[in-house]
């Protein structure tokens, strides 16, 4: 069995490490060059080879959604992928996906449009709420997002956005208790699920999360609207994740991503099988069921410029239950170069664990 992963980064590395085990072999469509994916397979095709990727692919999937779409062009390509288009063309537009989920009659936030920086503020001078800001296009890690609370984040967005040409998606400020994932996976009309977490971002990024209690309303909840979203997409085989915000019994969906996501990074040590695995188990028509968890457990991610030196894998394995997952990135500022999950009986435990990892990697960071 072949798979070919457009993308070469962290998620189709770790996506190849768990398929080497099952005997499967990986190819990946590079758009960088030296990266994560490229130290784990020796397949490794650029954008003017993808007849080549095509050709060597019994099956392709993608482990992010900003690409040029012009390789959809390629009808064979097309034949073989998983989860489809319709998802990468939504995601590539966060105001045509949140029109998606609206006209789906999918619980989100109130928002609005401004096709550019003159309307975006004559809409938030007449709102006078507290808002997310977004431009339409290359929305991701924090990347083109700005919150406003007051008239003065108001005066520093318009100098943030003086020379700005986007167009914009504004969502009203939401106040929810937390803000938790679901994975769910697809093939043959069966839809499992991964263990749900509860995730916290911090500057657009999310910066740890773990496993913990919900109560059932929440968790069916949850899973409806997630199943409901699988067949909205028209995803027939491959993996779906969505992040809710939690309002008492309110979900209201935030964002999805029609992949391997980094809130299931942690199912690599607690769950009986990884969301990379259940990937792989869809997309080949393998057997699917919803693992559950063998141990509680969380991660935090390592963001930033952050060095890799002997002190620093010392401190975090000297803490039990912990275990370092390095992406061989350049360090940089905002950017995932690694993550570390931790795993304990107790929620309460994970939370420590999560908490010393916070102090260990940033020490001036608190948001516990």
């Amino acid at each position: 069995m072949r798979v070919g992963i457009i993308g070469d980064g962290q998620l189709a590395m770790m996506s190849i490490i768990e398929g080497l085990i099952m005997d499967i072999e990986f190819a990946v469509l590079s758009f960088e060059g030296d990266s994560p994916a490229s130290h784990v397979t020796k397949h490794v095709f650029q954008e003017t080879q993808i007849e080549e990727f095509v050709a060597f692919s019994d099956v392709i999937t993608y482990e992010f959604e900003h690409f040029d779409k012009k390789i959809f062009d390629y009808q064979k390509l097309l034949d073989k992928l998983y989860p489809g288009v319709k998802p990468i063309e939504l995601k590539q537009n966060r105001l045509l996906e949140k029109k998606f989920l609206a006209e789906k009659n999918f619980p989100v936030v109130p928002f609005y449009e401004a096709k550019n920086t003159d309307e975006l503020f004559e809409i938030l001078d007449s709102l006078n709420k507290e808002v997310v800001v977004k431009t339409i296009s290359n929305g991701y890690d924090g990347k083109g997002q700005y919150t406003v609370h007051t008239k003065d984040d108001i005066e520093i967005l318009k100098e943030k956005l003086k020379d700005s040409k986007d167009s914009f998606l504004i969502e009203e400020f939401c106040y929810f208790d937390f803000e938790m994932s679901v994975i769910a996976g697809i093939s043959k009309d069966r839809v499992v699920f991964m263990p749900m977490t509860k995730n916290i971002h911090k500057n657009g990024i999310l910066l740890y999360n773990h496993t913990d209690s919900f109560t059932i309303e929440i968790q069916e909840k949850a899973k409806a609207i997630t199943t409901r979203l699988l067949k909205a997409l028209d995803i027939k085989k491959g993996v779906l994740a969505v992040e809710f915000f939690v309002k008492a019994k309110d979900l209201y969906i935030n964002e999805f991503a029609p992949r391997v996501h980094n809130t299931g990074h942690h199912t690599l040590d607690d769950a009986e099988f990884s969301q990379f695995e259940l990937l792989l188990r869809t997309i080949l028509d393998m057997p699917i069921y919803s693992p559950s968890l063998k141990t509680q457990g969380g991660m935090i991610n390592i963001i930033g410029n952050i060095n890799l030196d002997k002190e620093l894998i010392n401190r975090v394995l000297s803490l039990e239950g912990a275990k370092l997952y390095w992406y061989r990135k350049t360090p940089r500022e905002g950017r995932k170069i690694g993550h570390i999950n931790v795993t304990a009986e107790d929620i309460e435990d994970i939370k420590a664990k999560l908490r010393n990892l916070s102090k260990i990697l940033y020490p001036s960071l608190n948001v516990w």
